[in-house]
């Protein structure tokens, strides 16, 4: 038996994202970043009060209001986010038998709101080589 913070694990998953992004297997990636993402969430909600989703329902709401539409609802926020990445894990609809997405896109979406829940949760960056060389090459 081995024991290991719920925060390391998503370390560990966000690193491995960060290094299938790196090599171009953008699906693997993309599922790996979204589990980090969702315990760095998580941990931001629990901690801070607040996770990047509230930034997005933000936004959106902003949106909606110069347009004059309605305000999505944060669960249709929290849906489209990660809509790609909820189908390449489940196949409960059995005419979804092919997935058309834009892979990487996807994969780096998720990897960059996992770094940001993490610097939430804990109110500083994550301190490790592979994400910084990745915040280096994909956000500077």
């Amino acid at each position: 038996m081995t024991e290991i913070e719920k925060s390391k694990i998503a370390v560990v998953q966000l690193r491995r994202a960060i290094q299938l992004y790196n090599a171009g297997d953008f699906i693997s990636s993309l599922t790996l970043a979204g589990a980090a993402n969702e315990i760095f969430a998580q941990f931001a909600t629990h901690r801070q009060g607040y996770n990047t989703l509230d930034g997005d329902k933000s936004f959106w709401d902003s949106f909606a209001q110069m347009t004059g539409k309605n305000k999505p609802s944060k669960d249709k926020i929290k849906h489209v986010n990660n809509r790609i990445k909820n189908a390449l894990k489940h196949h409960d609809k059995f005419e979804d038998e092919i997935i058309k997405a834009d892979f990487e896109f996807e994969a780096q979406s998720h990897i960059d709101y996992a770094i940001r829940n993490y610097w939430i949760a804990f109110d500083k960056p994550l301190k490790d080589r592979i994400v910084n060389n990745y915040v280096r090459n994909e956000w500077i």
